[in-house]
């Protein structure tokens, strides 16, 4: 059996590319946050909120990002706990790639 990371690491990879596709060109800094209500372990059941910490206004999630994020939750929660709180922070760097950093808070232990 895979461990979380293996597992993990290609749908952060769609993550990250839902982030970009629902952005646009001129953002190079982008913050996702996902945000779960404490009382609830439902999957999929929290907010997606797309920020640039460059000051450009708020943009609303593409469809792609509501399913990659639904794939990682029902992943996180097979492996024995459930995402209370979820940021992404993506910049762009040389030659436009993409580097990211994700951090999680969970509402229980893995």
């Amino acid at each position: 059996m895979s461990s979380l990371q293996e597992r993990q690491a290609p749908i952060d990879a769609k993550i990250v590319n839902a982030m970009i596709e629902s952005t646009p060109e001129n953002w190079s800094q982008i913050v996702l946050t996902l945000r779960r209500d404490s009382e609830s372990s439902a999957l999929g059941a929290f907010s997606h909120e797309l920020s640039s910490p460059e000051g450009h206004p708020p943009v609303g999630p593409a469809d792609s990002l509501y399913e990659a994020t639904y794939e990682l939750d029902q992943l996180l929660q097979a492996m024995g706990g459930g995402v209370f709180k979820k940021a992404v922070y993506v910049a762009k760097s040389i030659g436009k790639n993409w580097s990211f950093e994700a951090n999680f808070d969970y509402a229980q232990a893995l």
